[in-house]
Parts: C-alpha cells; sequence; structure tokens
C-alpha cells in the first residue's frame, strides 16, 4: 500500500462487520486488533480511470482495469 498512498485504510473481513459497527462500542481500545495490515497476498493493485477521482461520476466502469 505504501506505493500508493502513505496511510493504510482499516479494511475489515466480513466477520468483522457487526463488531465494527456495534454502537455499544464505545472505546477505541476495544476495536484496536481490527487494525492490523490487510495480508499482502488478499490484494491486488491496478491502474484505472483518473475519473474514479472525481465524486461526481459513479459507474461500474471506474474500477476497471485500464
Amino acid at each position: 500500500m505504501s506505493t500508493i498512498h502513505k496511510r493504510m485504510p482499516v479494511i475489515l473481513h466480513l466477520d468483522d462487520f457487526e463488531r465494527w459497527l456495534d454502537p455499544e462500542i464505545q472505546r477505541v481500545v476495544e476495536l484496536e486488533d481490527l487494525f492490523s495490515p490487510y495480508p499482502d497476498g488478499g490484494m491486488e493493485a491496478y491502474p484505472v480511470s483518473r475519473e474514479v477521482g472525481n465524486s461526481r461520476i459513479d459507474h461500474p466502469g471506474l474500477v476497471a482495469r485500464v
């Protein structure tokens, strides 16, 4: 991720969604184990259209490989 951006977003596994969205959890420390880096083999980077940076444009083709 560092070659694309200096910050790494939190990427959740499907099993963690419910916990992440639980309004009863009020302290960040209760979610810290979810902040670990996503496994390298679980992602693929490829170039996409520059339109992806325009918030007025939204269609499935934005994530097509160019």
